[in-house]
């Protein structure tokens, strides 16, 4: 993990559980269901407005290079994963174990213990192939070659598994909606 990645992953997950332990401590027995339909919302946003928006406008930039996008998406994902991590656990201890919550801690579990590794692996083989190093500075330059030396051990994932994550990130759409009502129904019951 990349010093970015540690300083942005900190101020989530340190911002995510000030908030559940304040409403776990200091809110009525409505906060910590209206908590966990909050997690689920910025989740959803974040799965609608990454992997189902950000994704698909990104290499239809014609200005964009192919490689280029790869490599952003794949440090965009790596850390996308990490950050519905921070928002699942958030959930489970506002709200508790429930069966939707477990299929959505299973999603991610998958993503971020193989297919993101695997697919952030196959996006930095495609960079280091259709990108020229003598057209970067030094610092991109060396990112570049030590991606192409890297990628010549690489051995491509199962060919499916970029459209099983999209999948799942659909998923993840529908399901994350049934979860937020969940939860605002038991906000109400608890205001009740």
């Amino acid at each position: 993990m990349e010093d970015y990645e540690k300083r942005l992953l900190g101020v989530y997950l340190t911002l995510s559980l000030a908030f559940t332990a304040w409403a776990k401590l200091f809110g009525s027995a409505a906060a910590s269901p209206a908590g966990a339909a909050l997690f689920g919302s910025l989740w959803l946003g974040f799965v609608l407005a990454l992997s189902l928006m950000e994704a698909w406008v990104k290499f239809h930039s014609p200005l964009l290079k192919k490689g280029v996008g790869f490599d952003v998406g794949a440090r965009v994902f790596r850390c996308l994963n990490f950050i519905e991590a921070i928002f699942a656990l958030n959930m489970l201890l506002l709200s508790g174990f429930c069966f939707i919550w477990t299929i959505l801690a299973a999603m991610v579990t998958a993503q971020i213990g193989h297919m993101t590794p695997a697919l952030s692996k196959l996006g930095s083989k495609h960079a280091a192939l259709s990108l020229n190093p003598d057209h970067y500075e030094a610092e991109g330059r060396e990112y570049l070659i030590s991606l192409q030396k890297i990628s010549k051990s690489f051995k491509p994932p199962w060919s499916g598994l970029h459209i099983t994550y999209v999948l799942m990130d659909f998923l993840k759409a529908m399901v994350l909606p049934f979860y937020i009502s969940i939860c605002f129904s038991h906000t109400l019951e608890a205001s009740l």
